[in-house]
């Protein structure tokens, strides 16, 4: 995942297969990326128009694509920058210990 400078757009894994057609269902929250990114599972979206439940799953499944089969802990609190663009779009502590992303989820919360 990746914040643009301004943090209204979320950069986030996201199949190539299934992507002209998530950006074709609602092109304004869903933009494809770039000409140099097309090669990747990438889609960019726009956290002012996503529902916090929306967010939320697009995360998770992009976490989830590319997230080692053999979960691990240690991994070290989210950047100022994606904590303040998670807590924009609703999404606090309790996504963090469901996601085992940031210092929550190592108080106890759920790994992936």
């Amino acid at each position: 995942m990746a914040f643009s400078l301004d943090e209204s757009v979320m950069g986030l894994a996201f199949p190539k297969e299934e992507r002209a057609a998530l950006v074709a269902g609602d092109p304004r929250k869903f933009q494809m990326p770039s000409a140099s990114e097309l090669r990747f599972n990438w889609v960019h979206a726009d956290l002012a128009s996503l529902e916090p439940t929306e967010a939320r799953e697009l995360v998770v499944d992009a976490w989830r694509m590319v997230v080692p089969h053999t979960p691990f802990r240690g991994s070290g609190p989210l950047s100022d920058s994606a904590s303040r663009a998670f807590q924009r779009a609703g999404l606090g502590p309790c996504f963090r210990k469901e996601t085992g992303i940031g210092p929550e989820a190592s108080s106890g919360g759920s790994t992936v």
